[in-house]
């Protein structure tokens, strides 16, 4: 029977210009409480992601829970997380968490939430304004065609009435 110890789990990051280290100590329990991938990596720059599983003592579903996290931060900020140096029973479980829809933010797009508000009401005033630009086009565009056919009517009925004989 496997002894448990009851070291807490905790998750050291390691940063250098390039990469993050996340490297794991104590017993991973979803009992217990686990560290937060987004707490720690609040001030962090993006940058490669490793996972040191070297000093673990005891791991479940907590671990894969935090590495999809590590794994999904990483699409976001378009990062490269190696999930392929890990056990191959540990990727396949995290693959089943990784979340299938994140895209990466684009480059030179703003964090800031009023930034993004300020860009995004330019869109939707330059949008309109294309818009309101087609729409009085084709009112212009309707205009002159029914100038047209109401001339070429006029002329027609004018045709039409000077070929009828007149009435003695």
């Amino acid at each position: 029977m496997p002894v448990f110890t009851d070291t807490p789990a905790t998750a050291e990051i390691r940063t250098t210009p390039d990469r993050i280290d996340v490297v794991f100590r104590g017993a991973w329990r979803i009992t217990a409480a686990q560290p937060d991938w987004t707490k720690l990596v609040k001030n962090t720059p993006p940058a490669r992601v490793d996972f040191d599983l070297e000093n673990l003592d005891y791991w479940d579903t907590s671990l894969v829970l935090f590495i999809a996290a590590a794994s999904n931060w990483s699409k976001v900020q378009g990062v490269f997380c190696n999930v392929k140096a890990l056990p191959e029973s540990l990727r396949e479980m995290v693959a089943h968490f990784e979340d299938k829809t994140s895209v990466p933010i684009p480059a030179g797009r703003p964090v800031d939430f009023f930034a993004i508000v300020g860009r995004a009401s330019i869109d939707i005033f330059g949008r309109s304004m294309q818009y309101a630009r087609f729409v009085g086009e084709c009112v212009l565009s309707f205009a002159f065609l029914a100038r047209l056919l109401s001339a070429a009517i006029v002329e027609s009925a004018a045709v039409i009435a000077d070929s009828i004989p007149a009435a003695e």
